[in-house]
């Protein structure tokens, strides 16, 4: 549903269903419990605001969103005793709820800067569980990679010059601490939260021509962070990897669009 209070301010709400498929366990033999899995489904819904309006003699746009989503089937790896052999199966182990609101804005001071940010906030965590096998695993556990806030901050700066079009462009992004354990018996629980600074230098249509110049500088604080981990430490392999974020880089690129 939307609904036009001017031609400045929306308003909406939307209700959505989603769903990740089910699947076989093909260690588990035909007709015991376990063989199959039921899809993961996520029913949530959403309210929320756009608006353009203006700040005395700048230009302003700010868009607010909250949501809340009912989050059942959902799927984990369980040990399981079948036909006297311990299994690790997939299986529905629990449910869980998501909740979070979402913010977006930008303000024009004047023509050609441009200032925006965003703010995130995420709160999740699992309602109930089947039964004592995937509670063991997961009562308490936190949702995986569902870091609970991020932001970022932005400016850019757009002007003609005899050369082209100049394009000055910073932003800087930030995300708190999360979960990387799928479960309880993960050896990584979880990441640290990292921010990130970068930095842009645009020359387009270079003399007039279909040619965008661009010097760029990303991580500039050369902050090292992790993005996510595979854990096989709890396993016959006694292991667990990070992956890393991109280091500081500078660099120039050149590009030139044809048909133009």
């Amino acid at each position: 549903l939307d609904y036009a209070f001017t031609d400045g301010i929306h308003s909406y709400i939307t209700a959505r269903d989603a769903f990740k498929a089910g699947g076989i366990n093909g260690s588990v033999p035909e007709g015991l419990q376990f063989h199959t899995f039921p899809p993961e489904q996520l029913s949530d819904i959403e309210v929320g605001l756009k608006s353009e309006f203006s700040i005395g003699d700048m230009e302003a746009r700010a868009n607010i969103a909250a949501y809340s989503g009912d989050y059942k089937n959902i799927q984990r790896t369980t040990a399981e005793v079948i036909s006297g052999a311990l299994l690790n199966v997939t299986r529905s182990a629990a449910e869980g709820k998501i909740e979070g609101v979402e913010f977006t804005g930008a303000l024009v001071p004047f023509d050609g800067l441009t200032l925006n940010g965003t703010y995130s906030y995420i709160q999740s965590e699992y309602t109930s569980v089947t039964d004592a096998s995937a509670g063991a695993i997961l009562a308490g556990s936190p949702f995986p990679y569902t870091p609970a806030r991020k932001f970022s901050l932005g400016a850019t700066y757009e002007t003609e010059i005899p050369f082209g079009t100049l394009v000055l462009n910073g932003s800087y992004a930030q995300q708190s601490a999360f979960s990387t354990g799928q479960t309880n018996a993960s050896f990584v629980r979880s990441i640290p939260g990292y921010g990130v600074l970068n930095f842009s230098v645009d020359l387009k249509d270079v003399g007039g021509a279909p040619v965008d110049l661009s010097v760029f500088a990303t991580n500039i604080t050369d902050n090292e962070y992790a993005t996510g981990t595979a854990d096989f430490y709890n396993s016959p392999f006694g292991i667990a990897t990070y992956t890393y974020g991109e280091p500081q880089m500078y660099g120039v690129r050149l590009r030139y669009r044809f048909g133009q």
